[in-house]
């Protein structure tokens, strides 16, 4: 009986062990102009149309997903916006205001590789494409 319930162990312990998320933590630092970007958002968009797609806010250059909603090893497309930053018309009402982006999108395509656990980006939005 005793081996019975030791060979039952074994193998729940080997199941469940195979029962790990496939998804990865993300965090990375975004720069613009070489000062980390103010504020913006980054999306994570799978070639592989059964993977899941990830998106994080980016505030002061860092952004964090967590593992749950993280990526999987593989390619993606990765967009980077910018914020719009709020700024008073020229000799307008201050309470009136202009919206602009830092940038138009910028997207790139990246490969997250096997056997990693975490993974980190770092990432330099070019000033002229």
């Amino acid at each position: 009986m005793f081996q019975r319930l030791c060979f039952l162990f074994l193998i729940m312990l080997i199941l469940l062990s195979g029962c790990g998320s496939p998804y990865q933590a993300l965090t990375g630092e975004v720069t613009f102009n070489g000062k980390p970007l103010p504020e913006g958002s980054i999306s994570l968009v799978p070639e592989e149309k059964n993977g899941a797609g990830a998106v994080a806010i980016i505030k002061n250059g860092r952004f964090s997903i967590t593992q749950k909603y993280g990526v999987q090893n593989g390619r993606y497309s990765v967009t980077i916006l910018s914020e719009q930053t709020t700024v008073p018309k020229e000799g307008g009402d201050p309470s009136m205001s202009q919206t602009i982006s830092l940038f138009p999108a910028y997207t790139f395509e990246y490969t997250f590789p096997d056997g990693e656990k975490n993974y980190h980006m770092i990432i330099d939005v070019p000033t002229s494409r």
